[in-house]
């Protein structure tokens, strides 16, 4: 076995079964990854329900035989860019962690991740991807999302806490809990209203209520320096799927 890939090998010199499998996989990952680029190209300019499978496949020159291969549905392929597309780099919790203050920090992580959702897809595509995860009853991205943010938030609530920058003293793992589902609450609204609602304002504004935030700190998130930069958000696609 090497690089997890079988290997055979052949004394007459022909090409062993572990290279032959890396050249069909990295075929696979370029394959997928045109489908996947493509597809969300056209349901952004087009819009979710005025692309069908055919449009994606002609944009991406697969059959359809081979778009199955790689994805169930438009649901699916939007899902998994949606979650693919990491923000938790180590420059963005760089970015994060520059101030001292836990406040600070706090606040930076959520209005990053709530900045990265608004670049990497629009309300419409957002809306079609939380139905789709409430109808297939797939809970695993909020699960791995929440634990990878819980591993950030709880330590910046302990210090606020104890720096009493943040006045609520309950268990530090319960309030990230909360903070977690207030968040959750804020996209349906703003999937809900179809974005006309100011869902990142009135999520902080009600964040600062939950944690009972000192009044000289309130308004953090409206300072410029807590906006993260675009760049930082944005991980490629190419460097996700290693696609060459």
């Amino acid at each position: 076995m090497e690089n997890g890939i079988l290997v055979q090998d052949n004394e007459d010199g022909s090409i062993r079964w572990n290279e032959r499998v890396a050249v069909m996989l990295k075929k696979y990952d370029r394959t997928h990854l045109t489908i996947l680029t493509e597809g969300m190209k056209l349901m952004t300019e087009k819009g979710f329900d005025n692309v069908g499978i055919l449009d994606i496949c002609k944009a991406s020159s697969v059959s359809r035989p081979s778009f199955y291969i790689h994805f169930r549905s438009k649901e699916h392929l939007l899902s998994e860019y949606i979650e693919s597309t990491e923000f938790l780099t180590k420059d963005l919790i760089k970015w994060v962690e520059y101030y001292p203050n836990a406040l600070d920090r706090l606040f930076r992580l959520l209005m990053a991740y709530m900045r990265h959702l608004h670049l990497i897809t629009n309300v419409e595509l957002f809306s079609h991807y939380m139905a789709f995860r409430i109808l297939e009853g797939e809970d695993s991205y909020s699960k791995n999302r929440n634990a990878k943010m819980s591993e950030l938030m709880i330590p910046y609530i302990r210090q606020g806490q104890r720096e009493r920058l943040i006045g609520n003293q309950a268990d530090p793992y319960h309030l990230c809990k909360s903070v977690l589902l207030l968040f959750d609450g804020s996209l349906y609204d703003w999937c809900v209203t179809f974005g006309k609602s100011d869902h990142e304002r009135t999520f902080f504004w009600n964040l600062e209520e939950v944690l009972q935030v000192v009044d000289p700190l309130r308004g953090l998130w409206k300072m410029e320096e807590n906006f993260p930069p675009d760049a930082l958000l944005l991980k490629s696609l190419e460097e996700l799927y290693g696609a060459e």
